[in-house]
């Protein structure tokens, strides 16, 4: 009899911890998936994986997307002015650093390393999201910090100012001299000046220069409400070839790449004209 009842406990207890796995929430998918490599990552605590899962479950957050009508982000397309510009070619020894599969949705920190090891900073692209990255859950402001986790795909990203902290955070640190800068609303065609004066810049756009739109909203404790953009992606501008028309980019999730010039400064005003400069 005693065994009997052991049994069927313990077949309760298996059903109702499959129930609990099978009800976790779809993570929204802004970014192309991929096979993940072999990872000597350690093992995350509980808060940590809520963290990442709470950017999901917060009552202030709705899905407004839709695949039949999306709400797309408007730019009208202007070609990119160059005039003024003494190579007609610059590409910057950045050497490619990738956000997988450490970093899942860490786009933007990922950018930053690749800038500060640009520099000389011999620093790892988790050691900046574990320990000079700011993150939240969708309670807080992705314009302040990130939003989620960029150790899980659950988590959402951020924005120019929190990137922006973080570099400085590091670089005093480190006694430099160099500070991160927020130059959003800089002129597209200026940051090609940039680059020819030898600094990489951090830049928001979308992934694969995809067309954006609207998807989650979230109400703040304030009442204010942000909108976030998929796909929303951060990358580094390290050149440009005005022969062929195209911006060079240290894309965190795919290499060294080309994207069309005049499409990458739509995509960059539509993410608001962010960006990050260290000088």
């Amino acid at each position: 009899m005693k065994n009997k009842i052991l049994f069927t406990l313990i077949i309760l207890l298996s059903f109702i911890l499959t129930s609990c796995v099978e009800s976790k929430p779809h993570r929204p998918i802004y970014y192309d998936e991929y096979e993940e490599e072999e990872s000597s990552q350690e093992i995350y605590s509980e808060e940590q994986y809520s963290m990442g899962l709470n950017a999901l479950n917060s009552e202030n957050i709705a899905d407004t997307s839709s695949s039949i009508d999306r709400e797309y982000v408007y730019v009208a397309n202007e070609p990119v002015g160059t005039e003024g510009l003494s190579e007609r070619y610059v590409k910057l020894d950045v050497k490619f650093l990738s956000q997988k599969p450490e970093l899942p949705s860490g786009c933007e920190i990922t950018s930053l390393t690749t800038v500060l090891n640009f520099y000389g900073f011999n620093v790892s692209k988790t050691e900046m999201a574990d320990n000079y990255l700011p993150k939240s859950d969708t309670s807080k402001d992705f314009w302040k910090v990130f939003v989620g986790d960029p150790r899980y795909n659950t988590g959402f990203g951020c924005y120019a100012q929190p990137i922006t902290e973080a570099a400085n955070k590091y670089l005093s640190e480190q006694g430099s001299s160099l500070r991160a800068y927020d130059y959003s609303d800089t002129p597209f065609e200026q940051l090609l000046f940039e680059v020819q004066s030898g600094r990489p810049v951090i830049i928001w756009a979308t992934l694969n220069m995809a067309k954006p739109y609207y998807t989650y909203k979230w109400t703040l404790p304030d009442g204010s409400e942000r909108r976030w953009i998929t796909p929303e992606h951060c990358l580094v501008l390290i050149g440009y070839d005005l022969n062929k028309g195209t911006a060079i980019i240290s894309d965190p999730m795919r290499n060294i790449v080309e994207y069309d010039l005049d499409t990458v400064k739509a995509r960059y005003i539509a993410l608001y004209s962010q960006c990050v400069i260290i000088r």
